[in-house]
């Protein structure tokens, strides 16, 4: 148990950076999101005692909002918000499998958007940006935890510390590149 509290400390320090580094970027709202929610998640298990996963949910609500904000419309936005307060709400009266199924959704949700974004880079640019890749790499990983999670395997802490760890090396690659960094891009097409 000391070790998963010691790497989840060490994930948290080194999730701030790449808020730090994606500030004004068209990401930055999804990395501050993410420097936030486990400092968040760890004061209210402090004080009420309960695990996060409801909390989780309202973040991960919040973060594929801040994704989706470009694709926004005003009723898809106002959608998206209802949903989030009425998930958020039910999350509260709901098992622990409503909120993991819940979260593995939103997840799946969030891989998919990453995935066209990765798609359509490559479709109007003829190459591919590495960034992409780590942002499909987290996603992956998060919901491996999830799963993981959800169908209470015995390795489920030996896996939450690899994922943490690997996730803690994703946090540093945000931490030096953005994604408009020219060094990210490998092209695809021939000349």
């Amino acid at each position: 148990m000391k070790s998963f509290s010691i790497i989840y400390y060490i994930s948290m320090f080194f999730w701030i950076f790449p808020a730090i580094r994606q500030y004004k970027s068209n990401l930055f709202w999804y990395f501050l999101l993410y420097a936030i929610h486990d400092p968040i998640a760890a004061l209210y298990f402090h004080f009420t005692g309960r695990t996060e996963e409801g909390i989780g949910i309202v973040f991960n609500l919040l973060l594929l909002l801040s994704i989706s904000w470009g694709y926004r419309d005003k009723n898809f936005i106002k959608f998206l918000l209802a949903a989030a307060f009425l998930v958020s709400f039910i999350s509260l009266f709901s098992t622990r499998h409503f909120v993991l199924y819940t979260n593995l959704l939103i997840h799946s949700i969030l891989f998919f958007l990453f995935m066209l974004r990765t798609l359509s880079f490559v479709a109007v640019n003829g190459g591919l940006n590495i960034f992409h890749l780590f942002l499909l790499l987290e996603e992956i990983s998060i919901f491996l935890k999830f799963f993981v999670l959800l169908f209470e395997l015995k390795t489920e802490m030996a896996f939450f510390i690899t994922t943490t760890a690997f996730e803690i090396l994703i946090a540093l690659f945000f931490s030096f590149y953005r994604e408009d960094n020219k060094k990210l891009l490998v092209t695809l097409k021939e000349n």
